[in-house]
């Protein structure tokens, strides 16, 4: 059942066939979440997918019209759990998208190892050193290492990763080097690397990465994705980002 709130409201996830329950008290789904759910391989072999710190499930949203794979989504904060599962009832979607209001590393421990195909993290960007915290608690431990740490979603997927199978990740490019760092720690060989830029003269401020378990060395750094040209207009690629998975 979806529960009516006057801090909610209901628009459509982008130009996609899919809409989104959201509430202001949470943080917002956003570029990173179509990032992540469209630059992330996915094929005919790929039967299982996990979103860790799913938040309100834009992820699987998106995902879902990717794949017919079932899709497992984590999210601690039983808040935005209740709605991410409203928005997946919204969508007709419960038959493919199970969203789980647990623990990521209490889940982990309640599975099998090498279960799932594909895992996908939007993670928290900050540490304890990022000083400027949102107002709202639901906002800080969605945005900052306070309930998860970057090393955790390593050792969970490292546990819950098939062997081949892909992390993708989309994070701040001020950290890269200890992203690329940790995905060798945990075994998991980054293959694809490509920076996001405001435009082209501007530097990059994130970045998306997807590594395989066990996979052979080997990295490839795609060309940027630019969201703006020089007169401010959506660039062709990101309009395209925002009508339709590609």
């Amino acid at each position: 059942m979806i529960v009516k709130n006057c801090s909610r409201k209901i628009t459509d996830l982008v130009g996609y066939n899919r809409k989104i329950m959201q509430d202001e008290n949470f943080l917002a789904f956003s570029l990173d979440s179509l990032i992540l759910a469209n630059f992330v391989t996915m094929n005919s072999r790929v039967k299982k997918v996990l979103d860790l710190g799913t938040g309100i499930g834009p992820i699987p949203l998106i995902l879902s019209l990717r794949t017919n794979a079932h899709i497992d989504a984590v999210e601690i904060q039983k808040d935005v759990s209740l709605i991410a599962k409203e928005n997946i009832e919204l969508n007709n979607l419960t038959d493919q998208v199970t969203i789980y209001n647990d623990d990521m590393k209490s889940f982990s421990k309640k599975l099998h190892t090498e279960i799932y195909d594909v895992i996908l993290s939007n993670p928290p960007f900050f540490n304890d050193s990022y000083s400027k915290l949102p107002i709202s608690d639901s906002k800080k431990n969605s945005r900052h290492e306070e309930l998860i740490s970057l090393e955790d979603i390593f050792s969970i997927s490292k546990k819950l990763l098939k062997s081949n199978g892909r992390l993708a990740m989309i994070f701040r490019t001020e950290r890269l080097v200890e992203i690329i760092s940790l995905f060798r720690k945990y075994n998991i060989e980054p293959k694809v690397i490509r920076f996001i830029h405001h435009n082209k003269n501007m530097e990059s401020k994130l970045f998306f990465i997807e590594g395989i378990k066990n996979g052979k060395s080997g990295l490839k750094i795609c060309s940027p994705f630019i969201m703006y040209d020089d007169n401010g207009k959506e660039t062709n690629e990101y309009e395209r980002l925002l009508s339709e998975v590609m």
